[in-house]
């Protein structure tokens, strides 16, 4: 990992079970612990990390398939303008 700022980090395998989702969300949890801004993208068509970082199911629509697949519009499901995952800063 880099020094810098704003640093990338991907944690990537094509083959299932290697631990890539335990792997990214300890990683960004240690990070933000240590007073980082952190982003977790799940492109995972099972959405293991987003609901180890506290999203439920219905706030998962639409998916990140959806929006680079099929042009769906992005944003909080059902049009809502705020939602909020508790006990983080991570807000909609």
């Amino acid at each position: 990992m880099s020094d810098s700022p704003h640093a990338t980090t991907a944690v990537v395998s094509a083959k299932g079970g290697v631990g890539k989702t335990t792997t990214a969300v300890n990683l960004g949890a240690a990070l933000a612990v240590r007073g980082h801004t952190v982003l977790v993208v799940d492109l995972d068509c099972q959405a293991s990390a987003s609901l180890s970082l506290g999203l439920k199911r219905h706030q998962l629509a639409p998916s990140s398939a959806d929006v680079l697949l099929r042009s769906e519009a992005a944003g909080p499901p059902g049009g809502a303008e705020h939602d909020e995952i508790h006990g983080s800063d991570l807000h909609f």
